[in-house]
């Protein structure tokens, strides 16, 4: 009888703990550290060469880490953020006040931090003469129903211009409204959506009135052989900084004209106009490897690579030397 006893007894114990077993089942426990693991992360594809060297450079140095980016529109990065399909994202804007209610109600609180200063540079055709713009030309330029490039300084083509971007919804094509203070039913020109930065460029050289804009990451690594022989079929504008915009237009004949291109040490100074950040957001809540790359990008190595790149770190000072007038990006 005894026996039986301890039969029925050991019978429900394993009955237990297998029932423990199959709830268990369903909560995943965490298989990753800052250092090793795999996670997926999404990307705007404006920041896709800056980040695949990061990734590069983070997987050479832990082996056992493994980031599996997604380069995606940044609205469709934000949109795998909340449903949970990636870790992380690296954009150009921080948490809408509506993204955190979110989170804050499913009890996460997400991070974010600053990691580099990009710009959007203006790409033209190298048949355009006119490479000197002013914001308030730029607004024209895309705002102005009968606007035509030869009204600029009478030099340019009669054809009405078009502005091409990588695709919409991409933090280029919120960086041009953001940055020139425009709302979408505003611009009354020719959309053209070419599907990627690269593309922007083979667009802009084939078509004379085309006006590109595009993460500057793409055309400021001058190792990279790839972005110079792209670089060769393109003119990067020069811009006039808002603080001398403003009083040329108030008094033309007391201000002298300047113009910058988007080269690092114009973006450290304010003197390009049209700067932005690079931004990662996450939502891990604990100190998993999407922590553990977060801190390599903000770390010594990983703001190297953003100066390589011809980005201005977050983190790290930056020595300003003297540049020649003459130094031009697609020179």
């Amino acid at each position: 009888m005894k026996l039986s006893h301890r039969y029925r007894y050991l019978s429900l114990l394993l009955i237990f703990v297998h029932f423990i077993g199959c709830t268990d089942k369903g909560k995943k426990s965490p298989t990753d550290t800052p250092t090793q693991g795999k996670i997926h992360i999404a990307v705007d594809e404006a920041f896709l060469p800056l980040m695949a060297t990061e990734i590069t450079a983070f997987q050479g140095l832990y082996t056992k880490a493994k980031i599996i980016p997604h380069y995606v529109s940044e609205k469709e990065a934000f949109h795998l953020l909340l449903e949970d399909s990636v870790r992380m994202v690296v954009t150009s804007r921080y948490f809408s006040e509506e993204e955190k209610a979110y989170f804050k109600a499913k009890t996460i609180t997400p991070k974010s931090l600053k990691i580099a200063t990009d710009a959007l540079g203006v790409v033209l055709n190298l048949g355009n003469p006119d490479s000197m713009l002013t914001k308030k030309q730029l607004v024209s330029i895309l705002t102005a129903p009968d606007f035509t490039w030869n009204k600029l300084s009478g030099k340019g083509s009669k054809l009405k211009p078009e502005i091409v971007l990588d695709k919409e919804g991409t933090s280029n094509y919120y960086g041009v409204l953001k940055l020139l203070q425009l709302k979408e039913d505003q611009l009354n020109i020719k959309k053209v959506f070419v599907g990627g930065d690269r593309e922007i460029i083979n667009y802009v050289n084939l078509h004379p009135a085309a006006i590109g804009f595009m993460g500057v990451n793409w055309i400021s690594d001058e190792d990279d052989p790839t972005q110079t022989k792209f670089l060769n079929g393109i003119r990067v504008a020069y811009l006039m900084p808002d603080s001398i915009e403003k009083r040329f237009y108030a008094d033309p004949l007391q201000v002298s004209e300047e113009f910058y291109q988007p080269l690092q040490a114009y973006l450290a100074q304010g003197f390009y106009p049209l700067t932005r950040d690079v931004i990662v957001c996450s939502r891990e809540a604990r100190s998993g490897l999407g922590t553990g790359f977060t801190a390599w990008l903000a770390s010594d190595k990983g703001q190297r690579i953003v100066l390589k790149a011809g980005l201005l770190p977050a983190t790290m000072p930056i020595r300003v030397v003297k540049i020649r007038k003459d130094n031009d990006l697609t020179n």
